[in-house]
């Protein structure tokens, strides 16, 4: 788990299926014509013996780089009789291009994509998010790259007129072909500019007050978040909210969490991923009780028993804070919800152990339950 970048990796044996461009491309005017997508054709015989699914060892990190990729494009099919022509002749004793050998680059220039093929494809595999390594001197493939990357984004503003202090920051996906990446990104950043305007619109003067010294201790809000989780179909990220507004007693902190399935692009609630029906809330309410009981004798803090038992009691709201990771699901309490200001926010890790029998069997984290 790292703050502000990519979280652990998962090794993932992959196949790489080499497709064939050529009639990927339309028979529009060469400034026209685009990719068909849904025109595609599987080269059978190009798997690596030991991608076979008994090999399987997971879902990779979505930071991981998917390095010489290799895009196979055909000849032309104008070009297609020519060439047969030309292979029977090669081997003819009799044909003026018997053993008569064409290189790489001939061979591309005769029977090969044209340069506004190689141009196509090159553009739609950068707009996928990859970045071209080399075009073949024969023109039949293309090698190509794509690494995803998580980085931070930021929003900064020091406001001496009104004296506050904004300093957030927030996850974005970059690179990669999975167009559930922006989905993704609109959702962190949405959620953080969300919470920086909420925080101007307090600093907001009322109507008659009047200017704030500058000189005077101002107001903050802070955001920070860490990547409890990173996988090519997961992402789990907790956003630590820290505020102070001028003249109150101490400052105040809350955590919000965001878990994003990238298979299906969808946010997951907690009920997602427990089957339906099953009592998961009365599950980690008995654990998470029983676990900070057990931390409050280890830290020797003081629980009030009603104070816990409220707030973790099993209702929704009461588990709103809730992190992905590969030892189970985390559960965060903000401070206030079931201690003291002073014991500050509590956590707990519910082990999947604890769960597996509530886990849905086809759900987004069955694979940790096993």
């Amino acid at each position: 788990m790292q703050s502000h970048s990519s979280g652990r990796t998962r090794l993932l044996l992959r196949t790489l299926l080499l497709m064939v461009i050529s009639g990927m491309l339309s028979s529009a005017a060469p400034a026209q014509r685009t990719i068909n997508e849904a025109d595609r054709v599987v080269l059978h015989g190009n798997v690596h013996p030991q991608a076979r699914a008994e090999f399987d060892r997971g879902s990779a990190n979505a930071a991981m780089p998917m390095n010489r990729m290799v895009l196979l494009l055909s000849v032309r099919p104008d070009a297609q009789a020519e060439l047969q022509q030309l292979l029977a002749d090669q081997q003819n004793p009799k044909s003026p291009s018997y053993h008569k050998w064409l290189t790489p680059a001939e061979f591309g220039l005769r029977f090969g994509p044209t340069d506004q093929d190689i141009a196509d494809a090159s553009s739609w595999l950068k707009k996928s998010g990859f970045s071209i390594d080399e075009v073949g001197s024969g023109r039949m493939w293309i090698n190509f790259s794509g690494d995803v990357d998580i980085v931070a984004k930021s929003v900064k503003e020091n406001n001496k007129t009104l004296v506050y202090e904004i300093d957030a920051q927030y996850p974005q996906l970059t690179g990669g072909a999975n167009p559930n990446f922006e989905k993704f990104n609109a959702l962190a950043r949405a959620f953080v500019m969300k919470t920086v305007a909420g925080f101007k619109k307090d600093m907001a003067p009322a109507e008659g007050e009047e200017p704030r010294p500058e000189s005077s201790m101002g107001s903050d809000l802070g955001i920070g978040y860490t990547i409890n989780l990173a996988q090519d179909d997961l992402v789990s990220v907790q956003f630590d909210i820290g505020s102070y507004y001028q003249g109150a007693a101490h400052p105040n902190s809350h955590t919000e969490t965001l878990n994003y399935d990238l298979k299906n692009g969808k946010q997951l609630k907690l009920a997602d991923i427990f089957k339906p029906g099953s009592k998961y809330l009365q599950t980690l309410s008995t654990y998470c009780i029983a676990d900070l009981k057990k931390q409050s004798k280890e830290k020797s803090l003081e629980l009030l028993d009603d104070m816990l038992n409220e707030g973790a009691s099993p209702t929704a709201k009461n588990y709103e804070s809730w992190t992905i990771t590969k030892r189970g699901i985390g559960i965060n309490f903000d401070p206030y919800q079931v201690a003291p200001y002073a014991a500050g926010p509590q956590f707990v890790m519910v082990p999947y152990s604890a769960l597996k029998d509530l886990i849905k069997p086809d759900g987004p984290i069955a694979g940790f339950a096993i």
